[in-house]
């Protein structure tokens, strides 16, 4: 959708996407100050936020950041009428290799079927290595119940963005978000290397809710699960003239914090505006913003009880609309610096002076 707004015309765009897209595999959640999406794609609209760790539990006013959430179905049938609309092609195919030469691409796709393109934008999920000694590597796994309870449990104009648990290895938080007082989406998020068996994300949510709410849900309208690799690998160094990785192949979803609708949909007008370019150059992010992911992953994969804390100190200290800004990685240099400062200062800046060399060298 980007190239369209971009003025490409949709005759020249074709999207090879196995799966039909038409049902709720996930919910995407974000937050800005004015919505992605346009008025007439229902999403749910949130003007306060609550975090919690250790005991201790804040809530903030939101302004002028509202936080949003939209269901995979809503999107993928507004995005499917715009690209229909515009004249876009929809292969329900896999592709299975690309072989590129001097003057296009030959996609082979499922079936021994073969079309050429100009330009490949490639975002089949990638293969990361873990762990990695050059690179900070994790998964972001999660399991998510939309539950309705017997009792008015929820604040409907209030998400719990961040409620951190302890566990044994890695990093956990769950995060509420209401559809009505007694309907919502319970979901832990967890950073770990390995992805956990669906029962136990099954017992942690059940767990929660009892102690959080006092109450077991009355009903379980659906689950859901994923998992998402966080890496500060450069994986869009591996795109070529030609074939260019977006989204999770091409590093977009953000090292530090595992969010990735905000994102990716500014890269993906970056990348449209770059294609219109002469000549085409690949895309890449901001060197300064890399060096922020690798220090705040780093650190949490290596410091997995303090990972709580340092969230809850970037808004306990700074307020919502800074901290946004600077995980949003819209906050300046100058910014982001002083966010940083938020945090345990000693490590960070150790780390940011081995990132920084790690890019100078070449070594990253």
């Amino acid at each position: 959708m980007a190239m369209l707004d971009q003025g490409w015309s949709g005759k020249m765009i074709s999207i090879i996407e196995p799966s039909p897209k038409n049902s709720d595999d996930r919910t995407w959640s974000y937050w800005a100050k004015d919505p992605l999406l346009p008025t007439s794609v229902k999403q749910q609209i949130f003007s306060k936020i609550e975090l919690a760790t250790d005991g201790k539990r804040q809530s903030h006013q939101l302004n002028p950041y509202r936080y949003y959430s939209v269901h995979s179905s809503t999107f993928y049938k507004y995005a499917k009428e715009v690209l229909a609309k515009a004249g876009v092609t929809w292969l329900n195919k896999e592709a299975n290799d690309l072989s590129e030469n001097s003057n296009d691409v030959e996609v082979t796709l499922s079936g021994e079927e073969r079309i050429r393109a100009d330009y490949v934008l490639d975002s089949r999920p990638p293969k990361i290595e873990m762990p990695t000694p050059r690179y900070n590597a994790t998964l972001q796994h999660f399991g998510g119940w939309f539950v309705e309870m017997p009792i008015n449990a929820f604040d409907s104009e209030e998400v719990v963005f961040m409620d951190f648990i302890d566990i044994k290895d890695g990093v956990a938080f769950f995060y509420v978000v209401p559809t009505s007082s007694t309907e919502a989406l319970v979901e832990i998020a967890v950073f770990s290397e390995g992805v956990w068996d669906r029962n136990a994300y099954d017992d942690q949510i059940h767990s929660y809710i009892l102690e959080k709410y006092q109450k077991a849900p009355s009903k379980v309208f659906r689950k859901e699960y994923g998992v998402i690799p966080m890496t500060d690998e450069p994986l869009w160094k591996k795109s070529t003239k030609r074939v260019w990785n977006i989204g999770t192949r091409g590093g977009w979803v953000q090292p530090s914090s595992g969010y990735a609708f905000t994102r990716i949909a500014r890269f993906a007008k970056e990348v449209a505006q770059q294609l219109t370019t002469s000549p085409q150059i690949p895309w890449s992010p901001s060197p300064v913003q890399q060096v922020f992911n690798s220090v705040m992953l780093g650190y949490v994969i290596d410091n997995p009880k303090k990972a709580g804390a340092i969230f809850y100190n970037l808004f306990a200290e700074n307020g919502p609309e800074r901290t946004f800004d600077f995980l949003d990685e819209s906050a300046t240099f100058r910014q982001t610096v002083q966010l940083m400062w938020s945090c345990p200062q000693l490590p960070f800046a150790k780390r940011a002076i081995k990132e920084i060399i790690a890019r100078v060298s070449g070594a990253k």
